[in-house]
């Protein structure tokens, strides 16, 4: 069981970073095929879904919403 709680706590605090991270960048109008290749995703669209997943926005709402 323990085993999996670190695999978790891992995976979580390593989407916590990399959400920040793309917001950073996403704030300098960075491309999302940038981000994503800066945080290892294998494509964009993987890195949409878990922004999507993590503040139930799309990553138009998100720029807009980092412009304010």
């Amino acid at each position: 069981g323990s085993e999996m709680c670190k695999e978790t706590g891992y995976k979580e605090i390593q989407e916590q970073v990399f959400e920040k991270l793309a917001l950073h960048w996403l704030k300098r109008s960075e491309s999302m095929n940038f981000i994503a290749e800066k945080l290892c995703y294998s494509d964009a669209a993987s890195l949409r879904k878990m922004l999507k997943r993590r503040t139930g926005l799309s990553v138009r709402e998100l720029r807009a919403s980092l412009l304010d």
